[in-house]
């Protein structure tokens, strides 16, 4: 059974390009354009993994990660926020998540990463 991957990005060739890493992984992955989208998915799925966008309109990421710390459901769920912005990954940290990876994102570093934060073991 392969692990959900619940990714909160707006940006079409963001998700092309986490899409087609994560399935090649293995992994199930569900999109959502937007925050308010995000919350109900992620709370429908309750995914392994939840990767948040940091600017998206309406809801930023760190309210996204703030709003899923407060739902019990996702407590098993691991959040990692993606952004170009470096200077957010203290920001991010305190909002809840797991980890930070800044875009653009190199395949290698973001699967180790995905694997890290899922607590599994990469050869």
């Amino acid at each position: 059974m392969s692990e959900t991957v619940l990714y909160i990005e707006d940006n079409e060739a963001n998700i092309e390009i986490v899409t087609h890493i994560l399935e090649r992984a293995g992994f199930t992955v569900h999109i959502c354009e937007k925050g308010e989208d995000g919350l109900d998915k992620a709370q429908e799925l309750h995914p392994e993994l939840i990767l948040v966008d940091l600017h998206l309109p309406g809801m930023n990421g760190l309210e996204i990660t703030e709003r899923m710390r407060g739902m019990p459901e996702l407590d098993n769920s691991k959040i990692m926020l993606l952004t170009a912005d470096i200077y957010s990954r203290d920001e991010a940290k305190a909002a809840g998540a797991d980890d930070f990876m800044t875009k653009p994102i190199r395949r290698k570093t973001f699967l180790r990463k995905v694997n890290e934060i899922l607590g599994k073991t990469t050869a």
